[in-house]
């Protein structure tokens, strides 16, 4: 996260360190930013872990009532890769590209 002053920073970081990170005040004041982005990077990277496991056995419990094989990668693509959204002229012309009007 680019920010352009310290106080923007911890506006970002004051729900972080009370809801994920579970800091305490006195943790999080004796922390450096460089340190508390660390422990923000680590937990990114424990819950992408457990979605990515949630994912393969989701995908096995789901493949063995279905004709085709369900990947795990395609559970864990719209967590990673948000729909983007398009604007009402967008949706116009896309429709109209698809069914030649």
């Amino acid at each position: 996260m680019v920010v352009s002053s310290f106080a923007e920073w911890l506006e970002w970081a004051k729900p972080i360190w009370n809801g994920p990170l579970n800091l305490s005040t006195h943790e999080f004041e004796e922390m450096q930013v460089h340190e508390f982005n660390d422990k923000w990077d680590g937990y990114i990277w424990r819950k992408e872990q457990e979605e990515n496991q949630l994912a393969y056995f989701t995908a096995a419990m789901m493949s063995v009532h279905t004709s085709r094989p369900v990947s795990p990668k395609y559970l864990i693509n719209p967590l990673r890769n948000p729909v983007k959204t398009r604007s009402k002229t967008d949706n116009e012309a896309h429709l109209k590209k698809v069914f030649n009007l």
